[in-house]
Parts: structure tokens; C-alpha cells; sequence
């Protein structure tokens, strides 16, 4: 027995009859148990890191009480963070020397918060930037893109290391 799908972004036929969607909607997206935000940083001022990170944390913060209906309110109870963001790679041969193994070359970040959620996080992993290599000012830094996986319970450390580097004025 078949019957339509539920689902609003499909065509298919539901193949059991217990269910209200498709195999294939089942699948490709399933109710989250742990929600994950996405997250890409394409900031360009420094200065106002402190200050935005703050900001967007506790507007999650606040959108878990204050939204009008329960199920808005649980969609903004993240457990994860997945985070994309611009760092650089230093290519520099007569720093590798200096080393202690050959294959490990430091990120330089371009924002201050990265390599607080770049130590914190669960995993991580790193591309070259495409169309990029050549409109870059310094030769010896290699433009790479960054993701990280943070988990929630990790932020408000990297909020603490934040706002105190910036109190303190390292920056």
C-alpha cells in the first residue's frame, strides 16, 4: 500500500503504510535529537570581536525563553556549533626548520575568537581556499578554510578566554 508523502518537499511514495513520510525524507533529513547551528564567520573588523560574540550567544540565550511558542523556543537549544571560517597557514620555509616535525604548520587566524573554538572543539578539519592563492599579500601564508565542531557546553569558556584577553588588552 502506498500513499503520498507527508512531506512538502517531495513526490515520492511512502513505501510503509505506518508512516506519514517518505524512506527517502526519513533519511535525508530526520528530526534532529541534537540540534546544530551553523554558523560562518565573515567578520572584517577585530576590534568589536569581544563584544559580537557576546552579543550573539546571549541572543540565543534569550530566544530559549523568550520565543512565543515551545517548539521555537526548543529549535534554539543547541548542542552543537558548526563553525566555518577563513584562517591562514604559514608556508615559510626557514620557520619549518625550526620545527619540531616538518608536517606541522601553524593556522594564523584571522579573528581572535577562531583559536579559542579551534582549541575547544570536537573535531576540525581544513581546505584550500579556491581562486584564492593569488590575491594574497603576504606569500608566505596559505589561505585555507576552517571548520570546526564545537559543542555548546564548550562556548562559555571560549567567551570567558575572550572577553578576558580583551579586558586585559593583549589585543
Amino acid at each position: 500500500m502506498s500513499r503520498r508523502c507527508a512531506c512538502p518537499t517531495s513526490n515520492k511514495y511512502c513505501r510503509s503504510p505506518r508512516t506519514a513520510l517518505c524512506m527517502f525524507c526519513t533519511r535525508a533529513s530526520p528530526k534532529p535529537s541534537t540540534p546544530t547551528c551553523i554558523f560562518s564567520m565573515e567578520r572584517y573588523i577585530e576590534e568589536t570581536a569581544s563584544p559580537l560574540v557576546e552579543g550573539l550567544y546571549d541572543e540565543i540565550g534569550w530566544a530559549t525563553e523568550d520565543e512565543p511558542t515551545e517548539e521555537l523556543r526548543e529549535s534554539f537549544k543547541f548542542t552543537k556549533y558548526l563553525m566555518l571560517t577563513r584562517v591562514f597557514q604559514d608556508d615559510d620555509q626557514e620557520a619549518s626548520k625550526k620545527r619540531k616535525r616538518e608536517d606541522e604548520q601553524p593556522l594564523v587566524y584571522t579573528r581572535p575568537e577562531d583559536e579559542f573554538f579551534h582549541k575547544l572543539c570536537k573535531w576540525s578539519f581544513q581546505w584550500k581556499a579556491r581562486d584564492s592563492e593569488d590575491k594574497n599579500d603576504i606569500e608566505v601564508l596559505k589561505p585555507l578554510r576552517l571548520c570546526m565542531l564545537v559543542a555548546a557546553s564548550s562556548i562559555p569558556q571560549a567567551r570567558s578566554e575572550l572577553k578576558s584577553m580583551f579586558e586585559s588588552g593583549s589585543i
